[in-house]
């Protein structure tokens, strides 16, 4: 009898040393795959260290997010293939590489933060990062609700602004800024885009402006409402 135990109890404890063993192999096997492939990841991506680049190489995640610095300038790019809007993004932190803006974007935007206040342009040709230079001024208009809808979602989508855009002559909420919003601030699987979406925006005075893909707002100091609304024709 005693034997018996004996033997289950040698047993069970061969069996501990063989699962011990065959764990540790395990986290050894995962541990060096793993640094494996951070240096294959760290290889090919080095050489855009200098820039922070939204498209990556191997993976892209859910929402997007801004350089952590004071100070970056940003290229985006709005294209349309197929009947579907995509769209390239480019940072850069000094404002001196040339502009990257191609001959088939459908939009370009340019968005720089500095100083704690944000220049958002809608541009048609090559642009210096430079180009602008003195501080806008402030405005005192406010947006207290913005939403985004599309016939083909069920609910609407609530947008925030950062009040550094809040400067005069600043475009907001062209098409271009629309998805960059979205981009930001929610998953692609969340809201469906493209030239049939609807953008309610409500001011500081509890007035509502639609807005659709064909339009945007300029903010406007000197105007009384604080912006003004440009439709395309």
């Amino acid at each position: 009898m005693f034997e018996f135990i004996g033997s289950l109890s040698q047993m069970f404890s061969n069996g501990l040393e063989v699962l011990k063993k065959n764990t540790i192999d395990a986290l050894l096997t995962a541990f060096w795959f793993g640094n494996y492939y951070f240096a294959v990841v760290e290889k090919h991506l080095g050489k855009y260290k200098s820039n922070w680049i939204v498209q990556k190489l191997f993976y892209r995640t859910p929402i997007m997010s801004e350089p952590p610095l004071d100070t970056w300038y940003s290229c985006f790019s709005l294209v349309k293939s197929e009947d579907k809007y995509r769209f390239n993004e480019k940072y850069s932190y000094s404002g001196e590489e040339e502009s990257p803006f191609g001959g088939d974007d459908v939009e370009k935007l340019y968005i720089s933060k500095k100083n704690g206040y944000r220049v958002s342009k809608i541009v048609n040709a090559e642009i210096n990062y430079n180009k602008v230079v003195d501080e806008p001024e402030k405005s005192r208009g406010k947006f207290i609700n913005i939403l985004y809808g599309h016939k083909n979602m069920s609910n609407m989508l609530t947008l925030k602004l950062d009040n550094e855009y809040l400067r005069d002559g600043n475009h907001l909420f062209s098409k271009s800024f629309v998805l960059r919003m979205l981009n930001y601030q929610y998953s692609a699987k969340d809201y469906v885009f493209d030239d049939d979406y609807e953008l309610k925006v409500m001011d500081g005075k509890v007035h509502t402006e639609v807005l659709n893909s064909g339009s945007y707002m300029v903010i406007d100091t000197a105007n009384k409402q604080g912006y003004t609304v440009v439709r395309k024709q």
